[in-house]
């Protein structure tokens, strides 16, 4: 079933690439049934599964409200969403919400871990409403796989297996490019200003029940199916840190690196973090220059601490800490040293100053490198991070004054049980819910609930 199942992703492949352009908005549900498989602990069906997504990127302009507004009309309505939070926002119309502009949605957070609170899936929807209404619901799933916040989450996990670690990177930075291209709010007004009142009817007004107060017409549609763009871009930069330390200088990678740079440059110019937009254009002419990796990536470091620290702190430092964890001794090395010039920032601020030191998991995975050949730079990020620790303590009256934002935090990429399947499965599912004569030609029997069983059995749940 699993040989079967490649086959049909290939020949998915090769219909794709002979697709006329214009014409992928025709079958919206490729979209959706690519984002689902990337849940998949397969490595094979998730490599396909990556490469169906960039072929339908590179065809559909997600900052189109009617493209926007096709997608989300695939989703179940919340009455009839197996297994979802009936108290969760609408996902048809409850566009994304920034983390800054709802405090305390988030609820408590554990250490090491992701929001555990009874409004998790509530936080979840208003970031992400394509992923609420894929992924909602589903039980007996590990809450450290979430919350589901951004579409660059799904990729993450893919930059941990030499196969496909490029590929991640290119769909990185076709998400990145997805976020580069949204209007912004001025340019959707001056659209619209040119009709006279009563006779606009166009994908502009289809979006403006996504649109956010304060928020910019087209990032705010675009993270209805992308998620939350901050929390993307940070995702984002959090997990490429430690490839572009390895493959930064090698002019075998030069050219993707610069791809990736320039798209996430312009994401966070989208985003309105002015600076780092410039800092990551500058290290973009960069790629493939031959210098040291700390002087290549300090700059960058400073300018992500400061635009996206406090905020998405966890985020960022999150996934630098999944690579030591879990990545190869030369991955594990990078990630080590990524650490250590963000600790070395003057003034960095992670929000509440003490949730470091109460991190149990944070000090235990760099505890257990000590022993390693790493231990000598695992020594020196130890005395980076105590002297920061020591310099936000003697500012304790700055500390004390200062309200920081609530942050946001996933716990983990990678699924050692496998219930990440759970999660594929069910996406397909209501993606073939969506589609029910291909349904029924497949024998799945979707009057009610499908029979996900029969749908991968290849997949150990």
């Amino acid at each position: 079933s699993l040989d079967t199942a490649v086959e049909m992703l290939c020949t998915l492949r090769a219909l794709l690439a002979n697709l006329a352009p214009g014409k992928a908005l025709l079958f919206p549900h490729l979209l959706l049934a690519a984002v689902a498989l990337l849940h998949s602990s397969v490595v094979r069906v998730g490599e396909l599964a990556m490469h169906i997504l960039l072929q339908v990127l590179s065809q559909l302009d997600l900052t189109d409200p009617t493209v926007q507004q096709t997608l989300l009309a695939l989703l179940p309505a919340d009455e009839d969403d197996p297994g979802g939070d009936e108290n969760a926002p609408t996902h048809n119309t409850t566009g994304p919400t920034s983390p800054s502009s709802d405090q305390g949605s988030a609820g408590s957070l554990g250490s090491g871990g992701s929001v555990r609170s009874a409004g998790a899936g509530a936080l979840a929807a208003k970031l992400w409403p394509l992923g609420q209404g894929l992924f909602s619901g589903v039980r007996d799933v590990s809450e450290d796989l979430g919350p589901w916040m951004a579409l660059p989450q799904l990729a993450v996990k893919a930059l941990f297996r030499p196969e496909t670690e490029l590929l991640a990177v290119e769909v990185l930075a076709s998400l990145a490019r997805q976020v580069a291209q949204a209007p912004s709010a001025k340019q959707c007004r001056a659209a619209a200003s040119g009709f006279p009142d009563g006779l606009l009817f166009s994908s502009l007004t289809l979006a403006d029940s996504l649109l956010g107060e304060g928020a910019t017409a087209g990032v705010s549609g675009l993270g209805s199916v992308l998620g939350d763009v901050e929390a993307g871009v940070a995702v984002t930069l959090g997990a490429v840190l430690p490839w572009l330390w390895v493959h930064l200088a090698d002019e075998a990678t030069a050219d993707t690196a610069a791809a990736l740079l320039e798209a996430l440059s312009g994401a966070c110019g989208a985003a309105g973090w002015g600076q780092l937009a410039a800092v990551v254009a500058a290290l973009a002419g960069m790629a493939g220059l031959d210098a040291e990796p700390a002087a290549l990536l300090a700059p960058l470091c400073e300018a992500v601490t400061a635009a996206l620290f406090p905020t998405y702190a966890r985020l960022v430092l999150g996934r630098l800490l999944e690579v030591v964890q879990r990545g190869s001794e030369q991955w594990q090395a990078a990630a080590v040293a990524v650490l250590q010039i963000i600790f070395e920032v003057p003034g960095l601020e992670l929000g509440e100053a003490s949730w470091l030191s109460r991190d149990a998991r944070f000090i235990s995975v760099l505890s257990s490198r000590v022993d390693s050949p790493l231990g000598p730079r695992v020594l020196e990020l130890f005395q980076a991070m105590m002297r920061w620790q020591g310099a936000t303590e003697t500012d304790s009256s700055l500390e004390q004054q200062r309200s920081p934002r609530e942050s946001l935090e996933w716990g983990q990429c990678m699924d050692d049980l496998g219930e990440s399947n759970k999660l594929c499965i069910e996406g397909l599912s209501r993606v073939l819910e969506a589609c029910p004569d291909t349904g029924r030609q497949l024998g799945l029997g979707l009057a009610g609930a499908p029979s996900s069983g029969n749908l991968l059995p290849f997949l150990q749940q």
